[in-house]
């Protein structure tokens, strides 16, 4: 039975349906792990990043309601992401609304941290080895792990400035406006530079669900040989026959 919605409910309803299923899980980290996972050369089934997202496949919810919105809406989300073009749209980061202080920027950092490493995590949830990534693709996962580090240091020098309650702050919102920029160009780029694995991983299973003649069954002679070489089997395969 499909659980998915018509519609998304919104980065600010599914921070409270989280919350509600007990999840460990931020917004931003959902985030993060749908835009690793699409990224990765696999496919990863709901399954795996339900257990991920709500704590194992035992989850038990009061009501089949609350169970069906929850999954339902993570699936919705799933969608929303995996229809992002990265060659001509920007990255999407969840829509919360962060106070323009002290706390407010700290609390952004942090939450744009915990999306990288949630997107890290993806990666490796799809599989994506170092031979998947394009030249540039590497580069990008350095520069995003460079810049995530930065993040990182940077939410922690906001923290210790807090005190000044009467600064100006514009010159940090526009630093972490920066950041953020090129957060979303690294995740962009990591994607590209794994979409020819992508594709390598969708034709290899095209190949492998195709059906192999049987081993037992008669071929007719002027029939087109099964090796796929154009001609007849009685002048192909079947002269060793």
């Amino acid at each position: 039975m499909s659980m998915l919605l018509n519609k998304y409910c919104g980065d600010k309803t599914m921070s409270e349906l989280l919350k509600k299923a007990g999840s460990k899980f931020s917004v931003s980290e959902v985030y993060g792990l749908f835009y690793g996972c699409l990224a990765a050369p696999e496919l990863v089934m709901p399954s795996r990043y339900m257990t991920l997202i709500l704590g194992g496949e035992g989850k038990e919810f009061k009501t089949k309601e609350e169970a069906e919105k929850i999954y339902g809406n993570l699936m919705s989300l799933w969608n929303l992401l995996s229809g992002w073009n990265p060659e001509s749209e920007p990255c999407l980061f969840p829509d919360i609304e962060h106070p323009d202080n002290c706390d407010g920027i700290v609390k952004r950092l942090k939450d744009n941290y915990s999306l990288v490493e949630q997107f890290i995590k993806g990666l490796d949830v799809g599989n994506a080895e170092e031979s998947d990534f394009s030249k540039d693709g590497l580069k990008a996962l350095e520069d995003l792990s460079r810049t995530s580090v930065m993040v990182k240091k940077y939410a922690e020098v906001i923290k210790k400035e807090k005190a000044d309650n009467d600064k100006d702050i514009n010159e940090e919102l526009k630093y972490t406006n920066q950041l953020e920029e090129i957060l979303a160009d690294c995740i962009a780029r990591i994607n590209l530079g794994l979409k020819d694995a992508r594709m390598r991983v969708v034709e290899e299973m095209r190949m492998l669900s195709a059906s192999p003649p049987l081993k037992n069954a008669r071929i007719q002679r002027n029939a087109p040989c099964p090796c796929g070489s154009g001609k007849k089997y009685k002048k192909c395969c079947g002269l060793s026959h």
